[in-house]
């Protein structure tokens, strides 16, 4: 059994669910069907997919898929529970799919962020002890 924590190592990791998700969203437009009916499984994969995100970017790892616990993690977007409830009442809408796609582009954003404040603050204490 492989010992990957990738929690642990969001840097490594979670560049692969933005990609992922990109992927995802791809297959979601090829099959938007009139009156904008998104695919359910798709959409539901990205949600999972994004709840896994979440969680890894707060390096945890994924232990609770109860949007009380997933408002408490320290990194996530403004609204993150009213959001995900209005996602996940109506997956199939395409307000839903618009929703998602705006939580993972600033998701990544929060996430480039904290890794540009992570660099700097081990860059200060390497100053400091040096």
């Amino acid at each position: 059994m492989d010992d990957t924590r990738p929690w642990e190592a969001s840097e490594q990791f979670l560049p692969k669910l933005f990609k992922q998700w990109k992927e995802i969203q791809t297959e979601i437009q090829r099959t938007i069907t009139k009156p904008f009916k998104m695919d359910r499984q798709k959409m539901m994969t990205g949600i999972c997919l994004y709840i896994q995100l979440l969680y890894w970017l707060n390096e945890k790892p994924v232990h609770s898929l109860q949007l009380d616990e997933i408002k408490k993690l320290d990194i996530a977007p403004v609204n993150i529970e009213d959001r995900l409830t209005f996602i996940l009442k109506k997956p199939t809408q395409y307000h839903a799919y618009i929703q998602l796609n705006e939580l993972f582009t600033e998701t990544e954003k929060l996430f480039y962020k904290h890794q540009a404040i992570k660099k700097a603050k081990q860059k200060g204490a390497s100053k400091n002890s040096g």
